[in-house]
């Protein structure tokens, strides 16, 4: 309870991590008034939102020095709150130093409904301005350790709306699942680690490519939503009979050692399930944020899931399917 013991403990406030919370929340419990104090004014500046509704508790029956801090606590949040939405319009569309000093104010605050705002920009940019919001994510992902089986997707690289690129993709992926798979993996009960690693890892880069898809189907024919879906299925179907695959050692000589036989059970690969719960796919599940514009082709009004911006073209989705990502202005970048 001793003051600054906790909040100005320079170690924890440079690493504190979002896997600290159940020691947090023991130190909030403390029957200390200074210790809770303390610990909460730490939690301001770790930014650890998770704790909001404790702290209302907390502040209703502690002393002066309790409702001191966790009104510190809240003025803390609602400042960051009121900062954000600026430091997204300059990293959205800035460069150079101003980008660099809003990304980095950005990884100290930034919430984890940003995340998908976050790997918008992240996509965008490139070289030093990609690094910088790539320190953005792993901040909002040790701050929300739910977040983190999950990294691999946030992390991937948003793929630009292609009509033609996704059919492509779906064509092959659909060979590789509904066709190789179902043939060579499915009847069989057992396969070696080297089989399965090399199928899990296919499986993922399936899973990845649909995970960025998800927000550009808006921009397709609407047969591509009904592929999107499919493959989704597809995927889950295989990964499911993957995790109730035996696996077996490889031998030296290729032979597997059957005493060595373990379950892959803990090994699933995440789907339908994972888009749902964070990113895109809900998206599609709930109403977008949309924007009036002036398509810069044809002249009519239309709707746009962004905010326009002055000097970059904008289009119908019409117009849209007429240009390739290639024709998109990145100039800034």
């Amino acid at each position: 309870g001793r003051k600054g013991a906790v909040s100005e403990n320079t170690w924890l406030k440079d690493n504190y991590r979002g896997e600290f919370l159940p020691l947090m929340t023991a130190l909030l419990n403390s029957p200390d008034p200074g210790t809770v104090s303390e610990t909460v004014l730490l939690l301001a500046s770790a930014r650890e939102r998770s704790v909001c509704e404790k702290i209302r508790e907390i502040r209703l029956r502690g002393d002066e020095s309790v409702r001191m801090a966790c009104d510190g606590y809240f003025h803390v949040l609602e400042e960051d709150d009121a900062a954000i939405p600026g430091l997204f319009d300059t990293i959205e569309h800035k460069d150079g130093d101003s980008f660099a000093i809003a990304a980095r104010k950005l990884s100290a605050i930034a919430r984890k409904e940003d995340l998908q705002r976050i790997r918008k920009t992240y996509g965008h940019v490139y070289g030093p301005m990609r690094k910088e919001m790539e320190k953005v994510l792993e901040s909002v992902i040790l701050r929300n350790p739910e977040l983190e089986r999950n990294r691999d997707l946030y992390f991937s690289v948003p793929v630009t709306p292609d009509e033609k690129a996704f059919g492509r993709f779906a064509e092959n992926a659909e060979n590789y699942l509904d066709v190789r798979y179902r043939n060579n993996i499915f009847p069989k009960r057992i396969i070696s680690e080297s089989v399965a690693a090399n199928v899990s890892s296919a499986l993922k880069k399936i899973e990845i490519r649909l995970y960025n898809e998800a927000d550009n189907l808006q921009y397709y024919g609407e047969d591509k939503a009904g592929t999107f879906d499919s493959l989704l299925e597809l995927l889950a179907w295989a990964s499911s009979d993957l995790s109730e695959k035996t696996l077996s050692r490889d031998g030296r000589a290729g032979a597997p050692d059957l005493h060595l036989l373990y379950s892959s059970r803990n090994h699933p690969v995440n789907t339908r399930q994972m888009l749902m719960a964070y990113g895109g796919f809900r998206d599609r599940e709930r109403p977008k944020e949309m924007f009036n514009a002036t398509c810069s082709d044809c002249g009519k009004e239309c709707e746009v899931p962004f905010r326009p911006t002055q000097g970059k073209p904008v289009y119908c989705r019409e117009c849209f399917r007429k240009h390739r990502p290639a024709e998109v202005d990145r100039s800034r970048f």
